[in-house]
């Protein structure tokens, strides 16, 4: 048997191919190609650290919208502290100039 090129052995698939097609039409069936795969950009995953952190903090800023507004006699500001606002009180008395 004699050694066989590239280019004989194209040119013997091609003209098999090409007289397959002639008898047969439906021999070779073509399909849709493929789409590519576009990468999606990485989005992490929120850690059970980063989930605590926002419910504590949205905890404190409802915390805050359901407080109180102060009056401006600035004695809310030790209101849950008995003690001090009568330190507060005395400690405001004595910077005052009479």
């Amino acid at each position: 048997m004699k050694a066989v090129d590239k280019d004989r052995l194209r040119r013997m698939l091609e003209a098999a191919v090409s007289q397959k097609l002639q008898t047969d039409p439906d021999a070779i069936t073509l399909y849709a190609p493929v789409l590519p795969v576009t990468p999606r950009p990485y989005q992490a995953k929120p850690t059970a650290q980063q989930m605590a952190y926002q419910e504590e903090l949205e905890r404190i800023q409802t915390q805050a919208s359901d407080a109180p507004v102060d009056s401006g006699d600035g004695d809310s500001d030790f209101a849950e502290y008995p003690g001090l606002v009568q330190a507060a009180q005395g400690v405001r008395q004595k910077r005052r100039p009479n």
